[in-house]
């Protein structure tokens, strides 16, 4: 009779021994990257754990337990407040409960503020404007230094025909002395022909 009682507490016992809590979600969730701070850690459990024996630890990137006040307990709820200003970066919490069958519980798991925030809208259009306008000064110079390559090309050609010309008129002007000179000897030939006979 005594045996068949022992095995029955023992029985009965077992369950209540595997009955801990457990940690159902929380907000901010493991792995979560926020752009802001966020004001409070919530931890959701299985079910209502004690509301003596809690605590919470929010340990930012600089060490600091970023934690304020003590953890409230409502229903299956517990919560941490946090305090204001928190610097970007990893943070680590750590947590700490008696579960509903008055055996203590912990976890544990991170989080992240601030990391992938967005550059401030118009900071690179300032630079892509200066570069247009730069672009738009350097296609006016090119152009400047193209007509100067022009002008040069012209004024070049324009050189050898004028010194083409120069000498068209000096032959002509050969050609002439010399027709001039022939007719003259033929005629002073002619005038003393004549004469000497």
């Amino acid at each position: 009779m005594l045996l068949g009682a022992v095995l029955f507490a023992g029985l009965a016992g077992a369950p209540a021994a595997q009955a801990h809590d457990k940690l159902t979600g929380s907000t901010p969730a493991e792995g979560d990257v926020l752009a802001e701070a966020p004001a409070r850690v919530e931890l959701t459990f299985s079910n209502n754990p004690a509301a003596i024996g809690s605590e919470v630890r929010v340990t930012g990137p600089d060490g600091a337990d970023w934690a304020d006040g003590d953890v409230e307990v409502l229903n299956n709820v517990a919560t941490q407040r946090l305090r204001p200003n928190m610097p970007e970066g990893e943070y680590a919490v750590q947590w700490r409960v008696v579960s509903s069958d008055a055996h203590p519980i912990e976890g544990d798991f991170g989080f992240t503020v601030g990391a992938g925030a967005t550059p401030a809208p118009g900071d690179g259009t300032g630079g892509d404007g200066g570069a247009d306008e730069g672009g738009a000064d350097e296609g006016t110079a090119d152009d400047g230094v193209a007509d100067d390559g022009v002008a040069d090309d012209a004024a070049a050609e324009e050189a050898p025909d004028a010194g083409a010309g120069v000498w068209i008129l000096v032959v002509v002007g050969v050609a002439v002395a010399a027709g001039l000179v022939a007719v003259a000897l033929l005629v002073r030939s002619r005038v003393r022909g004549p004469g000497g006979s």
